[in-house]
């Protein structure tokens, strides 16, 4: 995001706080602070594919991780197991015995 849309939001923000609020605060160190938030939660965010393939997720099973693009989470566990699978067939051990527990990694929880 342009950093002029991000002083456009902060100045909404800044009009929408009470007198005693603003009182309290110095606007340049309050502006550089609400920049700051907003380019660390844009970055934050699960990258969005631009097509149609869908998003990305991201799963941790011991210590192997895995990423996948699926349109949604029970897909992309789907497709995490089934990269699981080909790892551990080309390492040449077997699955767990009571399946993969997949713990989701980033954002998307």
């Amino acid at each position: 995001m342009p950093k002029q849309d991000l002083f456009a939001r902060f100045d909404m923000w800044w009009s929408s706080i009470g007198e005693q609020s603003r009182a309290a605060l110095d606007e340049q160190t309050a502006r550089m602070a609400f920049v700051a938030g907003c380019r660390v939660m844009t970055k934050a965010l699960p990258k969005q594919i631009p097509d149609r393939r869908g998003r990305q997720y991201r799963f941790q099973c011991g210590r192997w991780k895995v990423t996948v693009i699926a349109k949604t989470a029970p897909e992309a566990k789907e497709k995490a197991i089934g990269v699981l699978d080909r790892r551990a067939e080309k390492f040449m051990t077997s699955a767990p015995v009571g399946g993969w527990y997949l713990s989701p990694l980033g954002a998307h929880r």
